[in-house]
């Protein structure tokens, strides 16, 4: 990504400043890959609506702001950005204007963040779009890995491994904005607590599965479950806390492909 361009209108040029310092004080992680040329696009969208005063922000953001924020969540996907920093980084543009990005604005961005994903150096089908976790097909062929080691071995599975089941559902009535930042918020938390390369999936609804070494006994068991629902949570998981449990590698892979499918429910 470039440096912005040296003109540009002063009431955009005003704007775009303070999301960039906005931003890159708060979510967004290296402040020299901030800007890309989509930027501008969604600040001139926004700062025009903006203008245009409440009437028009209340029959909903105009046809212009969604194609920008469509095109910017292209290029934050592409260049391998997470959703949840993708979205957060937005919400700072919105929090500078005082307006509240609705559910067109997001699934634009959204939408426009897995298709550029989709176009990345990681294959299509690994990766969740609204998470940004891995998805639950391959999260399966990390799990062939573990029982490929266990036959190596000779031990079962269940000694090199269990799984971290994660419950952080929003309520029933959330709306579908609010799933979306949920989901968002879930990848994020999870990918701080363990990081971005290790074996976990998202299971839709608030779901979702990692893989950790197996726990030494019932106390050492319910000892991680509460501190991984609760380091979940400081992440700025919702405002309720997550729950938490450690369940066993089933003994083969099957069964394990079976549960995955069984939790998904």
């Amino acid at each position: 990504m470039g440096p912005p361009p040296a003109v540009a209108a002063p009431r955009t040029e005003k704007v775009r400043e303070q999301w960039r310092r906005v931003s890159t004080s708060g979510p967004w992680r290296r402040s020299s890959d901030w800007y890309h040329p989509a930027v501008d696009a969604v600040v001139a969208a926004v700062t025009t609506a903006r203008r245009a005063g409440d009437d028009a922000a209340r029959d909903g953001p105009a046809p212009a702001l969604a194609d920008a924020a469509d095109r910017l969540g292209t290029a934050r996907g592409h260049s391998g950005v997470g959703i949840g920093e993708t979205i957060d980084d937005l919400a700072c543009l919105f929090q500078v204007i005082g307006l509240e990005p609705d559910l067109a604005v997001l699934r634009a961005l959204s939408v426009g963040w897995a298709a550029g994903a989709d176009g990345a150096a990681v294959a299509p089908g690994v990766r969740d779009p609204m998470s940004g976790l891995a998805t639950d097909g391959y999260f399966a062929q990390r799990l062939a890995e573990v029982y490929c080691a266990a036959d190596r071995e000779h031990v079962a599975a269940a000694e090199l491994a269990a799984l971290l089941v994660l419950d952080a559902a929003e309520p029933a009535a959330a709306t579908p904005a609010g799933r979306m930042v949920g989901a968002a918020t879930l990848g994020r938390a999870l990918i701080g607590v363990f990081g971005a390369g290790h074996p976990m999936a998202a299971l839709g609804r608030g779901h979702a599965v990692v893989l950790v070494g197996p726990p030494a006994d019932d106390a050492d068991r319910c000892s991680r479950e509460a501190s991984f629902a609760f380091a979940l949570h400081n992440c700025g998981l919702g405002h309720s806390r997550p729950h938490a449990r450690i369940l066993p590698l089933p003994e083969s892979h099957a069964l394990a492909v079976e549960l995955l499918h069984t939790l998904r429910r």
